[in-house]
């Protein structure tokens, strides 16, 4: 046998991936600098609940004034009517007064009585009640009794309509004498 031309150890061509799926290759190492400590939320906390509570805030004024009366109640007289022991004190006229609507108010009379020869010694207001359509009555410090010379101031708060308004409240008032 002839010798050949040497043999040349086979050629080393680049290397080939592995066959799909391969790993990848391995990261190189880098630097990963610390994470900072989480910042606590009590900042964020405290935003949020002074915003929350300006947003309240507006609302609840928004409410208010929007809500607020736009209606006048324009009372040109106050009539006393008496009814039972009419003779004790008769029907009566007092002033008048502007309210805002929907809102309430105090009225306050003075009761004197002096009785006739054949009159009872005192003479009590057991009731009153409102004759105004739209008005109501809230209170009234009755019964309320005066005695022969002497005098009593009824007070009596009343509740308005929330609407416009211009006329006569009536008031009637329950009397009873012994």
């Amino acid at each position: 046998m002839q010798p050949g031309p040497p043999q040349q150890p086979p050629q080393q061509w680049p290397q080939q991936p592995p066959p799909y799926p391969y790993p990848p290759p391995a990261l190189p190492p880098y630097y990963q600098p610390p994470v900072p400590p989480k910042k606590s939320n009590t900042t964020l906390v405290v935003i949020l609940v002074v915003v929350a509570l300006v947003v309240i805030g507006a609302l609840a004024a928004g409410v208010y004034l929007l809500g607020a009366s736009s209606h006048t109640v324009r009372i040109t007289a106050e009539n006393l009517d008496i009814t039972g022991a009419t003779n004790c004190w008769t029907s009566s006229t007092g002033s008048g007064e502007v309210v805002p609507g929907g809102a309430q108010f105090t009225t306050t009379w003075t009761l004197s009585y002096t009785a006739g020869a054949f009159d009872p010694n005192s003479c009590t207001v057991q009731s009153v009640s409102v004759q105004t359509a739209g008005f109501s009555l809230v209170s009234a410090n009755t019964p309320l009794t005066v005695p022969d010379g002497g005098s009593q101031s009824l007070t009596i708060r009343i509740q308005v309509p929330n609407a416009d308004f211009t006329g006569v409240l009536t008031l009637l008032l329950t009397v009873t004498s012994p």
